[in-house]
C-alpha cells in the first residue's frame, strides 16, 4: 500500500488478491473498521506488524485489504511479508474477505477483531427498509447501457415516459 499526495487529493494505491492494485482518492473510501496487532511488548520492539482495514465508498463498494509486515524490532534476512486485498459489495461478501485476509497474513483473531469493529447492523431496522431519500448506486457503465436501450425501446413507450426519457438524456444522465 502506497500513499501519494497530489495538489488536489490524497491518492492511496492498495495492494489487491487476484488483481492488480487499486488506487482511490483517500477521503471518498473512508475506513469502517480496522484491526492492528504486533508481536513486541510494545509496536517499536515488534518484529511483525499485522493490519486489516475495510474502507467502504458512498456508493456501498467495500476494499477490504491488509499486510503482514517487518516491524522496528526487525526481522531475518530473506523474510518476506505477505498483503492482499479484496473489492466486495455486501455484508457477507465483507466478512468472507476479511477472513481471507486474515488468512493471507497468518492471523485469523485479527480478522475477527476486524468484525467486531465493523459497524452494528439494526435489527429493530425493518428488512428491506430505506431512508426515503436513498439513492441505490448504478454504476456510469451501467446507466449509459440502459439509456442507450431506452432510446432505442422509447418509439413504444407512452408518450410521456418517451419525454422523461428524453429529458434524461438531454440532462446528461449518460455522461
Amino acid at each position: 500500500m502506497t500513499t501519494t499526495e497530489t495538489a488536489s487529493k490524497k491518492k492511496l494505491t492498495i495492494t489487491m488478491s487476484e488483481r492488480r492494485p487499486l488506487s482511490v482518492v483517500e477521503e471518498d473510501w473512508p475506513i469502517i473498521a480496522r484491526a492492528d496487532d504486533h508481536d513486541g511488548q510494545v509496536e517499536c520492539q515488534a518484529n511483525h506488524v499485522r493490519t486489516i482495514r475495510v474502507r467502504e465508498h458512498e456508493d456501498g463498494r467495500r476494499i477490504v485489504y491488509g499486510w503482514l509486515s517487518a516491524g522496528r524490532g526487525g526481522v531475518p534476512a530473506g523474510w518476506r511479508g505477505a498483503s492482499g486485498g479484496f473489492l466486495v459489495t455486501g455484508e457477507d461478501e465483507t466478512v468472507r474477505a476479511i477472513r481471507r485476509i486474515g488468512g493471507i497474513i497468518g492471523d485469523d483473531k485479527l480478522a475477527d477483531e476486524c468484525i467486531a469493529d465493523m459497524p452494528a447492523e439494526d435489527l429493530d431496522k425493518p428488512a428491506g427498509a430505506t431512508a426515503p431519500d436513498t439513492v441505490h448506486a448504478v454504476s456510469k457503465t451501467a446507466l449509459a447501457r440502459m439509456l442507450a436501450l431506452l432510446t432505442v425501446a422509447m418509439d413504444h413507450c407512452p408518450a410521456e415516459l418517451q419525454d422523461e426519457i428524453r429529458a434524461a438524456i438531454a440532462a446528461g444522465g449518460a455522461s
